[in-house]
């Protein structure tokens, strides 16, 4: 089975060549060596066609219909049929014959060929073990060679077979530990030293009887094998289920994740940026009846409101759903905000502190720590009955620690119920696809304090992505002194900003991108003195956009124009370097300040965003 079949007759001419030499060197006549080796080819094509149909490749015995396919045909079937007709061949007591070639051959089959079959099967898996691996299973092949060497081959135990069981834990060792590769290995530990015995009329099976002496020493070997055979193969299916189930979890996760970054992309791309529009419009038209209609026109401002409010709230179940924060600043600038948010909606004091955790750190890890503080605070505010939170996360010896304490009621960790809910199970889940571990320590009236680590990873660069056609270029032969590139993936508002910048004959547009690699792309081409940047752009968000733009571009001006309004995302681009930060909702009546304050060099930020300005330059 491990070589292609036309090879099968070159093997077995082989192998039998030296079966006839050596019954010829024993004094067995002709025809008896021809019964015996027309006995060995049924046997052969019998197992061996038998388990190929069966397994359509190499077996794996890692599981119970597995395992009774096998048996089938290599333990039952080949070992009757080669026994039936060697029994004839030997001309002696025929079913004494038959049953010592029998046990002979199905314990061959069901511990030597399973072993070779598996160390075959694993193949570079082996290289792949950790030295822990074959530390253990050094371990195990000594202490089974040393009891081995005690109880099987020394005069001392013929009179004691209690000394057997002392192998017993050794074989649930291999089962539990090593799977079926692991029992037929350590079954032929045994078997070589029983037979060693046995052959010197040493340890438990010696008797008057020679047929007595290798039935008892067979039965003893087959018995020994057939039931940890079998606990390898239920250990083995069980960690094939789990493992199966512990994939089914990690799918169901990252698809979860796909559809809320779906869903918050929808929400960011069309509906708020729909809502943005609708704010400034509404602005525009409050500020043009105020003076004219008087009453009205408070009351379009009031619709003005009303519309910045929803975007808000809008704009944070999107952050909630996927956290743009996260994904252009860090994780420690994304869980500042999300605690920042909570406080405000859900009244709860959340003090964050974080200390040496580097920005680069692998998105899937950043992502499963951000969402455990998530479920965490919704936890305090669900279940914990206090005002109060606490969120560290801090970097100790290459590994990430986070953790999130409250003083509320908590409740009785040795319950199970508390334990089952999906909550838990998801951080737990979402831990260990990251090679994290999670602890949760409470008790009633004590709290509650959730501790998770994960090791760092390596820093992951920038994949190269596809990048889209979306630029569109602009005659950049003009005179006017200030250039501007318009960086935008909303269209309708895309649109809006080229028009508003086109009215001021001191502005010269060069360029329109809707793309934040093709804006990092067109940036170091073209040179502009002025660029309005969007923070949630495609293939590259806003933020690493304008850091890869100063360093391509350093006397590019950047100007910020987006939704996001989180005191984060603002302290971000000016530290980064941008002059202005505008927020969409407000650009009918901040936009033009903000670039005639930038193109002089002054920052300006959008009214409410001014404290934001001075923390990010202190």
């Amino acid at each position: 089975m491990l070589v292609p079949r036309k090879i099968w007759p070159i093997l077995m001419l082989a192998s039998f060549s030296g079966f006839v030499v050596y019954d010829l060197q024993a004094g067995v006549n002709i025809l008896s060596i021809i019964g015996l080796i027309l006995a060995d080819t049924i046997e052969v094509l019998t197992a061996a066609l038998g388990i190929s149909y069966s397994f359509r490749g190499l077996p794996r015995l890692n599981s119970l219909k597995a395992l009774a396919r096998y048996s089938f045909f290599a333990v039952i079937v080949a070992p009757v049929s080669t026994a039936s007709v060697g029994a004839l061949a030997l001309h002696g007591i025929y079913w004494s014959t038959w049953r010592t070639s029998y046990f002979s051959e199905a314990l061959a089959l069901l511990t030597l060929t399973p072993a070779i079959l598996g160390w075959a099967a694993e193949g570079q898996a082996w290289a792949k073990k950790s030295r822990e691996y074959y530390l253990e299973a050094a371990m195990l092949l000594v202490a089974l060679s040393f009891l081995g060497y005690i109880t099987l081959t020394t005069s001392k135990t013929s009179n004691w077979p209690a000394a057997l069981y002392s192998i017993v834990p050794l074989l649930l060792w291999s089962a539990l530990r090593f799977g079926s590769v692991g029992v037929s290995t350590s079954m032929i530990v045994v078997a070589l030293f029983s037979v060693w015995g046995a052959v010197h009329g040493r340890g438990p099976f010696i008797a008057a009887d020679p047929l007595q002496h290798v039935l008892s020493l067979q039965v003893f070997l087959l018995l020994a094998a057939a039931p940890f055979m079998v606990l390898a193969a239920v250990v083995e299916e069980r960690k094939q289920t789990e493992e199966a189930l512990r994939d089914l979890s990690g799918r169901l996760i990252h698809s979860q994740e796909e559809e809320r970054c779906r869903l918050a992309r929808e929400l960011h791309d069309d509906f708020n940026q729909r809502l943005a529009m609708l704010a400034f419009d509404l602005e525009t038209a409050a500020e043009e009846m105020k003076h004219a209609l008087g009453d009205t026109g408070n009351k379009m401002h009031d619709l003005w409101n009303e519309a910045c409010e929803i975007g808000a709230d809008l704009h944070s179940l999107s952050h909630q759903l996927h956290s743009s924060t996260l994904e252009s600043l860090g994780l420690v600038p994304g869980i500042s905000s999300f605690c920042t948010e909570f406080t405000d909606h859900q009244g709860i004091e959340v003090d964050f502190a974080h200390e040496d955790v580097p920005r680069s750190i692998a998105p899937d890890v950043a992502l499963c720590l951000f969402r455990i503080v998530q479920e965490a605070l919704r936890n305090v505010k669900r279940h914990s009955c206090c005002s109060r939170a606490h969120v560290t996360i801090e970097n100790v010896n290459s590994t990430i620690h986070l953790r999130i304490s409250d003083e509320g009621v908590g409740f009785n960790e040795n319950d199970p119920s508390r334990h089952a809910g999906l909550g838990i199970r998801s951080m737990e889940e979402r831990l260990r696809l990251v090679g994290g571990r999670f602890e949760i320590r409470t008790r009633p009236m004590e709290g509650t304090r959730i501790d998770a680590w994960v090791p760092l990873k390596s820093t992951l660069t920038e994949r190269n992505r596809e990048r889209m056609p979306s630029v569109t270029r602009i005659d950049d032969r003009s005179t006017a002194p200030v250039r501007v590139l318009v960086v935008e993936d909303f269209e309708p508002f895309r649109q809006y900003l080229c028009s508003t910048l086109g009215k001021n004959p001191e502005l010269h547009l060069i360029g329109e991108v809707s793309d934040g690699l093709e804006a990092v792309d067109q940036a170091e081409k073209l040179q502009p003195d002025l660029i309005l940047l969007d923070v949630g752009l495609p293939s590259l968000n806003g933020i690493e956009a304008a850091r890869r733009i100063r360093k391509l571009s350093p006397e590019s001006r950047i100007l910020f124009v987006s939704q996001e309004s989180s005191a984060d995302a603002v302290q971000g681009a000016i530290n980064l370097g941008a002059l202005g930060y505008v927020v969409k909702a407000r650009a009918g009546r901040d936009l033009l300040a903000a670039v005639e304050a930038v193109r002089k060099g002054r920052h300006f930020v959008s009214s409410g965003l001014s404290a934001h300005l001075t923390e990010a330059t202190d």
